[in-house]
């Protein structure tokens, strides 16, 4: 084990003297046997081929930590040219097989140095990490996470238009899959290349639209479809999100993707984006797109000169947290309302606050839901 830790601090401090290539990656897992809590582990790394570690694979290894206190140095397996791009991407398969002890809940996480640097990643972050987590219980079967995907219409996005990019998931199961936006992660220990214990965000990470607090970027929950509207600086920007996977209302899984995209000016006539909006990151439930929304807010009156009633119905008759947030995507106010009730009806002052246009957020349940308000 001695031997293991100074060879990845030994990774650590060459990583330096190497240039920055790792454009983001993602972790699958399937079970492959019938009789034992036997898994597939395939770690999916992109790189940017214009660097050597991105042209062979004999790429850079990778420490994966697999939930029971148990973790593996491993090399790729195979590299695959990305077929939309080429030039932009590759991807290095990583693949191992793991068989654990008994039931239980398991995150494993793929962690590894030279991380691709970017215009909202706020840092020089070296160390890349993902992780999946997993319910490996019998009954589930030969279960996979989801194959997480790459847009088809590439990682290059043009300055001053709207980006569209479908980022819809495939699940072997037909399991139901909801969408959420995250950000990078990292590991708080990777001085002491005790990589295994700590995932945190990367702590000066911001949504690409709150570089410079311009247009919306979002995630459908439901569809995967990631919009941003639009990007006006050129440069790289890392995005992140969280596919969860449930069955019969439970959640089984859920994988974390990264990846970096870049901004090109091409000229061309500029689209007017639509006002800022604070991207906002959470978790949810099961999707169902035959279900009515579980969470329904309304604001009034709006515009207000400083008292707003707020009215929320809610579905799961749970209780919920509110929030007013600026066009800086700062908190101004919060209100926890803990008596569990299927309707919430309150008053948010805001007088005290400058004008302009605010945003209300509700939270209930792992779901949210946000309306515009202008304070006059």
């Amino acid at each position: 084990m001695r031997l293991f830790h100074c060879f990845l601090l030994l990774l650590l401090n060459s990583s330096a003297a190497l240039a920055n290539h790792i454009l983001g990656g993602y972790i699958q897992a399937k079970r492959v046997s019938n009789t034992s809590l036997t898994y597939e582990i395939t770690v999916r790394m992109y790189y940017d081929p214009a660097f050597r570690d991105g042209e062979a694979p004999t790429a850079r290894d990778i420490t994966i930590c697999l939930g029971d206190g148990a973790s593996i140095l491993l090399g790729p397996t195979r590299l695959i040219p990305w077929s939309v791009d080429p030039k932009s991407l590759s991807i290095n398969e990583y693949t191992s097989v793991y068989t654990y002890a008994g039931p239980g809940t398991y995150t494993i996480q793929a962690t590894t140095f030279n991380r691709s640097g970017a215009t909202n990643l706020g840092t020089s972050e070296s160390v890349f990490l993902v992780k999946t987590t997993f319910s490996a219980i019998p009954y589930l079967g030969t279960n996979s996470t989801p194959m997480l995907a790459l847009p088809s219409s590439g990682i290059q996005l043009v300055a001053n238009q709207r980006a569209v990019l479908n980022m819809a998931a495939t699940d072997p199961e037909n399991d139901s899959l909801a969408y959420v936006l995250s950000a990078p992660i990292t590991s708080v220990d990777s001085q002491t290349a005790n990589l295994c214990n700590t995932a945190i965000p990367v702590s000066l990470y911001r949504f690409p639209n709150d570089v410079n607090h311009v247009g919306i970027y979002r995630l459908n929950a439901k569809t995967g479809l990631l919009t941003w509207d639009s990007p006006t600086e050129q440069g790289r920007y890392v995005i992140a999100l969280t596919v969860s996977e449930w069955r019969n209302g439970v959640n089984i899984s859920e994988t974390r993707q990264e990846l970096t995209l870049t901004v090109v000016d091409k000229g061309g006539t500029p689209v007017t984006p639509p006002p800022y909006e604070p991207a906002v990151a959470g978790f949810l439930t099961a999707v169902d797109n035959n279900a009515p929304d579980e969470l329904q807010l309304t604001v009034s009156p709006n515009p207000s000169s400083g008292l707003v009633q707020v009215s929320l119905q809610n579905r799961l008759a749970l209780s919920a947290i509110f929030s007013v947030v600026n066009n800086q995507g700062r908190i101004c106010q919060r209100v926890e309302k803990s008596q569990p009730l299927d309707q919430q009806h309150f008053q948010i002052d805001l007088s005290s606050q400058p004008a302009g246009l605010y945003f209300i957020r509700a939270e209930s349940g792992g779901r949210q839901v946000t309306q515009k308000v202008v304070r006059e």
